[in-house]
């Protein structure tokens, strides 16, 4: 059954939504099968992608706004800031693996406590 998984993740290289040296552990991630993210995990990944946010080209003060203090937020209040920032992105496009990391906390939502 594993290598049936393993050979499967490797058949659908398309479906890769983060640049395989980003992952910690060399692990891919994709959003069909996305990682277990709890309520810290989901808060690192947003805290990198405010801190990644000067490297990018373009603007992207207001996304870097929306992740701003999320160390200290509610699971309420975190939820609604990824879901703004998702919207965001839909308004601007060319951030695809911003939206991709976006998506994937978006699917972990459910593991917030």
């Amino acid at each position: 059954m594993t290598a049936t998984l393993s050979r499967a993740r490797q058949d659908s290289a398309a479906e890769f939504t983060v640049p395989h040296g980003y992952l910690p552990d060399d692990d891919l991630e994709t959003l069909r099968w996305p990682p277990y993210l709890d309520h810290d995990g989901i808060v690192q990944r947003l805290a990198a992608l405010r801190e990644s946010a000067p490297a990018y080209k373009g603007d992207l003060s207001e996304l870097a706004r929306l992740l701003e203090d999320v160390e200290t937020l509610s699971p309420v209040q975190l939820a609604g800031r990824v879901l703004a920032a998702l919207d965001w992105t839909q308004d601007h496009r060319g951030y695809g693996f911003v939206a991709a990391q976006l998506q994937i906390v978006a699917m972990n939502l459910k593991n917030l406590a």
